[in-house]
């Protein structure tokens, strides 16, 4: 879906692309830097109350970090985090992965098929947005 605006002179705020999950993980690294504010943007107008937000990044964000205030630097490793992350998800719950997925260490097919397989025992549904 793509909206459109066009206007004269008036000035009318465009709705963000609706993305909604009980947990989001984004990919916070300095490739991240470009495409990074539309996402953020994304989640703080449509998330739910009760969704969880996780940074994926190698250096220190504080807990509770207001995520308009996170900027994208440094490298990542996006399935490390969500390998870890998937131990915190209750079952029957959604996880979007907003990511460029650049990783320094690519995943090997078996790597692969085990986060598929972790998911799938801990009834995690994964849904991702490649950048």
């Amino acid at each position: 879906r793509v909206d459109l605006a066009v206007f004269k002179k008036a000035k009318h705020p465009i709705v963000p692309i609706k993305i909604i999950a009980d947990f989001y993980l984004i990919d916070g690294s300095g490739s991240m830097g470009g495409k990074w504010r539309p996402w953020t943007n994304a989640i703080a107008y449509w998330r739910p109350k009760h969704s969880k937000v996780y940074v994926a990044n190698t250096g220190y964000i504080p807990h509770k970090s207001n995520l308009q205030n996170i900027k994208p630097a440094g490298g990542t490793e996006i399935h490390y985090a969500l390998w870890a992350l998937l131990d915190r998800i209750p079952p029957g719950k959604t996880l979007l992965i907003i990511s460029d997925f650049r990783s320094s260490v690519p995943l090997t097919p078996r790597e692969r098929e085990r986060i598929n397989q972790k998911a799938a025992e801990r009834g995690v549904k994964i849904s991702y947005i490649k950048l």
